[in-house]
């Protein structure tokens, strides 16, 4: 169990044990909790294990690099990411950008000056958040992301786990598609095939709890041959 009095969670990716034993002790000096993976692809299950609250990711590692650690994670995460380089051109820094980091250090740089980052990208982070909406609700069916209930026609819903996290996965991306790869990762993770046929079973029985009208749903629409999205409910204006 996680201590109850740290700051953030900080998930350290970094292959030089020197440069990851000074971060370690010096952001655990400053509150924050520290986990360390030594490779991007320790780095990507971790994040999905250990749900961190920011991701140091070092560029140049082996099995896999940073740039395509940052791609896999964006695939089933939003937890924002500094990438840490060395003399990075403009274009590998735009290409960065362009995956989801959320902040670059080029080395050498300070400890400190990293935590003022960590701390800086948090809080921005903190306040996108309180900015999205937490419940849906239009009178029909209602989804409260912070306490994970769900109410069809007033009478709360109860689902299996995978359901479950299906139906959290798209609605934590309301109103936007998400593949039906990306789907499958998020809820059955990357150790498991799981197939088409399984993810749409599980759509069909998710209709079957909260749409109204399950052969005309209002709220899970298949996109065909691309993956489903999830139309959030909204009050009547």
């Amino acid at each position: 169990m996680r201590p109850t009095n740290v700051e953030a969670t900080i998930l350290l990716v970094d292959d030089d044990p020197r440069i990851a034993r000074l971060l370690r002790a010096t952001l655990q000096e400053d509150g924050f909790e520290v986990l360390v993976a030594r490779d991007g692809a320790a780095g990507v299950a971790m994040v999905e294990s250990e749900q961190p609250d920011l991701v140091v990711l070092d560029v140049a590692m082996p099995v896999m690099d940073g740039m395509r650690s940052c791609q896999r994670i964006r695939e089933f995460s939003t937890v924002p990411i500094i990438m840490l380089t060395g003399q990075a051109s403009e274009a590998d820094i735009l290409r960065g950008f362009s995956l989801g980091v959320d902040d670059y250090m080029t080395k050498p740089f300070s400890p400190g000056e990293l935590v003022a980052r960590i701390r800086a990208v948090l809080g921005r982070a903190r306040r996108a958040h309180r900015e999205v909406a937490l419940v849906f609700d239009d009178g029909v069916l209602r989804i409260d992301l912070a306490s994970r209930a769900i109410s069809a026609r007033g009478e709360p819903v109860t689902l299996p786990r995978t359901e479950f996290r299906l139906l959290m996965a798209l609605a934590e991306s309301a109103d936007r598609v998400l593949l039906h790869d990306e789907l499958k990762r998020r809820v059955w993770g990357d150790n498991y095939a799981a197939s088409d046929e399984q993810l749409r079973t599980s759509i069909k029985y998710l209709r079957r709890r909260i749409e109204p009208e399950p052969t005309r749903p209002r709220y899970l629409i298949t996109q065909r041959g691309i993956g489903y999205l999830f139309r959030a409910p909204r009050a009547p204006e």
